[in-house]
């Protein structure tokens, strides 16, 4: 693309944005933050959410404007919505999300600054989840007839991590084709899912996929925090839900302080985030010894990337049967640290060993107390770690330009129409 092009110009949709550390805000408020373009953005302004001031600090200030809409919605709206998904019960608050009040004032606050400022975007572009980002590009996308690139970050209708009753699941579906069907391009972290979302429709739909990765901004990370000298310190940042647990790891630093005590001296694991305190014993943390693995608490954004850079190593765990490519593992990379997956064949396995790292799958413990010991034979790596040429695929400034690139092939085509 030339370098002396005008900035694009940009309506974007994401619910979740900076200050919110959310990993799509995070993700979102990175690329507005690294591309040239002159964006009108609409986000969520959700009094109960919560803040973080270090996130993304750049992607404000990169905006033409940012319209933060209120969430209107009461404490004993937001706890029926609560108590009705607990109980499984269908549709409210489900189809797709709890933001159902949040579409219209948005629909209405992003038409009129148009009309106000006089400003004519070149192109719109949502971000999800929460859905109802897309259902609000929907409805821009029919009253402004702009090129629409809508981005999954996670599955929808056919989502493993939901519990959708029939008439749930169907609803969404619709709601879901109707997106897939309106939307110019389908922008997608990874391959596997535009798979998995795409699978139940027509291949045509396919020809409108393009690939949009995770990314990290240096800029953001403070230098290398907690380090801990004389101590071997492998750290987790994330939490823990579902099946997605820290007893495979437990299990088999077990057998590995039974099997070669030596390779263990000195190891200190720490699992941070939201988790529970004291952890729940079916982690098993009683079978090591003690201090071997510890847990702390959440951080800020900033924090936790000095966090990653002062570790000798970084440890991802993911559910047994569902692997992701989750933007945490983007923080990781741009850490420039050793990574360990606990995870099953997909992207995450996939990036890791092109960097250089180690792999080994959830289910079987003697395969993970493996690529512990082999790890754990060699002297510490020194920083930066990992294949330049894959780390560089990652960083902000490239995955901004390949989003620039898809928004010229796409406008452009649709100007060379007749």
């Amino acid at each position: 693309m030339a370098a002396d092009r005008p900035p694009w110009r940009l309506l974007m949709v994401s619910y979740l944005f900076p200050p919110q550390p959310e990993p799509r805000a995070i993700q979102v408020g990175r690329l507005v933050g690294a591309l040239n373009a002159e964006t009108v953005l609409i986000c969520g302004d959700d009094p109960w959410a919560r803040r973080d001031p270090t996130v993304a600090p750049r992607a404000e200030s990169a905006c033409r404007e940012v319209i933060r809409v209120p969430l209107a919605q009461p404490a004993w709206q937001r706890r029926l919505l609560a108590a009705w998904a607990r109980r499984g019960l269908p549709l409210l608050g489900q189809s797709p999300d709890r933001l159902g009040a949040w579409r219209r004032p948005a629909l209405a606050a992003a038409l009129a600054y148009l009309k106000v400022n006089h400003f004519r975007p070149q192109a719109l572009i949502t971000f999800a989840h929460p859905w109802s980002d897309h259902l609000l590009g929907l409805k821009l996308k029919q009253a402004l007839g702009l090129p629409w690139l809508a981005h999954f970050s996670d599955p929808w209708s056919n989502s493993p991590y939901l519990r959708q009753d029939p008439l749930t699941r169907a609803l969404n579906r619709r709601l879901e084709r109707q997106v897939v069907e309106a939307a110019d391009c389908l922008l997608f972290p990874f391959p596997e899912l535009a798979e998995m979302v795409l699978e139940p429709y027509p291949p045509r739909l396919r020809d409108k996929v393009r690939i949009l990765p995770p990314c990290f901004d240096p800029a953001e990370y403070p230098g290398p925090t907690d380090a801990q000298p004389g101590r071997r310190v492998l750290r987790f940042l994330g939490t823990f839900y579902g099946p997605r647990s820290p007893r495979p790891l437990v299990e088999a630093l077990a057998r590995l302080a039974q099997d070669e005590p030596r390779l263990v001296e000195g190891l200190r694991v720490e699992l941070i985030g939201p988790n529970p305190d004291p952890p729940p014993p079916d982690w098993g943390l009683d079978r090591l010894p003690p201090g071997m693995v510890v847990t702390r608490p959440a951080v800020d954004h900033r924090t936790s990337l000095g966090l990653m850079q002062g570790a000798e190593a970084l440890l991802t765990i993911d559910a047994p049967h569902m692997s992701v490519f989750p933007a945490k593992l983007a923080d990781y990379i741009g850490a420039a640290r050793p990574i360990l997956g606990v995870t099953p064949p997909g992207p995450s396995a996939q990036v890791i060993r092109e960097l250089g790292g180690w792999v080994a799958h959830p289910q079987r413990p003697e395969e993970i107390q493996a690529m512990l010991a082999d790890y754990l034979a060699r002297p510490p790596a020194p920083s930066p770690w990992g294949d330049s040429r894959v780390r560089a695929r990652y960083q902000v400034q490239t995955v901004a330009e390949r989003l620039l690139t898809l928004l010229a092939e796409l406008v452009g085509a649709r100007e060379e129409r007749p």
